[in-house]
């Protein structure tokens, strides 16, 4: 495909003569006299190259150069101009507006050659940026082929204690967290974040749950076990099934949390997903309640047994009466749809008192027990 030129300038004979000889050098060109018309062939055309006047009708070019930075960032921008303010196009080439000024008047051959020359040389510089990030992705999978091996994944378990009744302070529930061991990707976060880059959330998946369950039998018969479910394994029906299968004789205990901050209804096939686990005896829970954007819509959808508030609705809930009233409506809630609410992220006295005077009994963070692994933490009575 040609190279493509935006000729932007308000007087006609230039306009005319810079179009004519860029496309007789092969160049498609488009022109604009204002910088409304030239914002608009900006949005809807791919751009080489802005040749664009400082002078418009009362505006300034400047103004197409700064929007063309945003809007077509690889455009190369050239500022025509007959000025001398040498200021002024200092600091546009350092801010980044443009790449170089012409000034006018100029000839045939100096405009084609430089913009031939300009191209050529933005080329190459691709052909560079993309073999380096090449390269980068290259290491990058290395490291994380190696991070998501089974000897490099952990899990630690921190318990959900209940906060009422005669056994308070004792775990009830232990929810399973992904701890690397790995001198790079030293956290679940990156881990995640790099196997999602690189499609490589179901092997990640398939391998912790497959140490998940090795660490089931060896819980108290009375507790449940928390999963999380990265919001890809839903749209895998048949390789879920595959992966939780070692967890079906204990399905009555296993309790899948699913974040609230994933898209459920741009999963395909969840329903499918979902429905496996209901038949199959598992219980579903919303995590992050609270941290992302479909909160009610997520609830309604799944019909979960536990609602688990995210640590940021928690953290200082003592100082916010509006957060209060908050947490003691999902309580309400949660009580009328025979829901079981946790707070996560619970670390003061002040947030555990909080949390038991808006009705919540199930409390899991650092106050009670820290994660630890490989067998569930003591609590203190």
């Amino acid at each position: 495909m040609r190279p493509c030129v935006l000729v932007v300038d308000d007087d006609y004979l230039v306009l005319r003569s810079v179009t004519k000889m860029l496309r007789t050098a092969g160049f498609q060109v488009f022109q604009a006299n204002t910088v409304a018309t030239a914002l608009h062939v900006a949005r809807v055309e791919e751009l080489d190259v802005a040749l664009v006047d400082y002078s418009l009708l009362g505006e300034t070019g400047l103004d197409v150069l700064t929007a063309l930075q945003r809007i077509r960032p690889r455009c190369l921008r050239v500022l025509m101009t007959g000025r001398t303010q040498a200021d002024i196009f200092v600091d546009a080439v350092n801010e980044g507006m443009i790449s170089r000024v012409l000034r006018k008047p100029f000839s045939v051959r100096e405009i084609t050659d430089w913009v031939t020359e300009a191209l050529e040389s933005a080329r190459r510089d691709r052909e560079v940026q993309t073999a380096q990030r090449r390269a980068e992705m290259e290491a990058e999978q290395r490291l994380l082929d190696v991070a998501i091996e089974a000897s490099r994944l952990s899990l630690a378990l921190q318990p959900i204690v209940s906060v009422s009744g005669p056994h308070q302070g004792v775990p009830v529930a232990y929810e399973a967290l992904l701890r690397p061991k790995h001198p790079v990707l030293t956290s679940p976060l990156a881990v995640l974040a790099m196997a999602e880059r690189y499609g490589q959330i179901g092997t990640l998946s398939t391998r912790v749950l497959a140490i998940a369950a090795r660490l089931m039998p060896g819980l108290p018969d009375n507790a449940r076990f928390f999963l999380n479910l990265h919001p890809a394994q839903l749209g895998h029906p048949e390789s879920l099934a595959d992966d939780l299968s070692d967890f079906v004789p204990y399905a009555h205990r296993v309790v899948l949390e699913i974040t609230e901050r994933s898209r459920l209804h741009d999963i395909p096939r969840w329903e499918e997903s979902v429905a496996w686990m209901n038949e199959h005896g598992f219980s579903i829970a919303v995590d992050d309640l609270g941290a992302g954007h479909s909160s009610l819509l997520m609830v309604a959808d799944l019909e979960p047994a536990f609602l688990k508030i995210d640590m940021d609705l928690v953290r200082n809930l003592h100082h916010s009466p509006r957060r209060q009233r908050l947490v003691s409506l999902l309580q309400t809630f949660a009580e009328a749809t025979q829901t079981q609410v946790v707070a996560e992220g619970v670390e003061t006295e002040d947030e555990v008192e909080t949390l038991l005077g808006c009705g919540i009994h199930l409390m899991q963070g650092y106050y009670w027990a820290m994660p630890s692994e490989p067998r569930p933490p003591l609590v203190p009575a």
